[in-house]
Order: C-alpha cells, then sequence, then structure tokens
C-alpha cells in the first residue's frame, strides 16, 4: 500500500466538499483501489475508486497533462462585473433615477 498525503487538495464525498488528508492506494483483485481520506477519517475513506489498469493509467495520464497545464498557464485575471447588493434583482432598482423618456 501506498500512501499520498495532500497540502492544499479538495475532494467532494457524500456530505460535500472536504479538505482532503490523504489516499491510500493499494490493488486487490486485479483492481487499483484509491480511498481518499480527510483529517477525521474513520473508517473507509468518503470517496473510495477501484479502477481497471487501464482506466488507472489513463486518469493517471490525464491528470499529469492537465497538472502540466496549469503549471504552465499563465495566472488567471479575474474581471469583476457590475456589484449587485444582495437580494437586488436588477442593476437598476426601486431607487433608481427614472429612465429618461419613460414615464415613470
Amino acid at each position: 500500500m501506498q500512501t499520498v498525503s495532500f497540502r492544499n487538495s479538495e475532494a467532494r464525498g457524500r456530505n460535500g466538499w472536504f479538505r482532503m488528508a490523504s489516499a491510500s492506494l493499494y490493488a486487490a483483485r486485479g483492481r487499483i483501489n484509491v480511498d481518499v481520506v480527510s483529517k477525521r477519517a474513520v473508517g473507509p475513506g468518503p470517496v473510495c475508486l477501484e479502477l481497471s489498469p487501464e482506466d488507472a493509467t489513463a486518469l493517471a495520464q490525464a491528470m499529469l497533462n492537465h497538472a502540466q497545464a496549469v503549471i504552465h498557464a499563465p495566472p488567471a485575471v479575474r474581471v469583476a462585473g457590475p456589484r449587485r447588493r444582495k437580494g437586488s434583482r436588477s442593476v437598476r432598482g426601486r431607487n433608481a433615477d427614472p429612465i429618461p423618456g419613460s414615464n415613470r
């Protein structure tokens, strides 16, 4: 069995998102098993994979490809749009100036 520790990764389990602490990898019955657990894990992890060797290889290759793309990608720039107050339905609220030419 091999264990991989995580520092800054998340997973989604049956109760929502959680911070992953580690994953255990082992082979059984011709399959590759991956159990992902949080720090509070008791028993089997909330995320369990049982992969064929071919599927595990394909997943590993896809993860490597995406990791390389993210590592070499330029930093993302977030462009902020108009901010709305919580609960507002539109940019022009009830107290907004009337629209020119309207009967309002």
